[in-house]
């Protein structure tokens, strides 16, 4: 029985930032064509794939990181 990868879901993604810049790892599932989990992974830890971001995507996930600042912030009451 042959088995046909569908794509792949995204799972818990975690975006960090430091003195190098900003860090993204996360877990993602193989898909089949009739929804099963194939197999999952982690990406950009330790013993995972290395995902290399390209710009688009860093100037989205920097663009969302300082929007998200300032939401926090207006919440806190630190802006008027």
């Amino acid at each position: 029985m042959a088995v046909t990868i569908k794509g792949i879901v995204l799972g818990n993604v975690e975006i960090k930032s430091d003195n190098d810049g900003i860090k993204v790892e996360g877990k993602y599932s193989i898909m089949s064509m009739s929804d099963v989990v194939l197999a999952k992974q982690g990406f950009n830890g330790y013993n995972d794939i290395k995902v290399n971001l390209g710009a688009e995507t860093m100037n989205a996930l920097t663009k969302f990181r300082e929007l998200l600042k300032k939401e926090v912030e207006a919440t806190l009451g630190f802006t008027e």
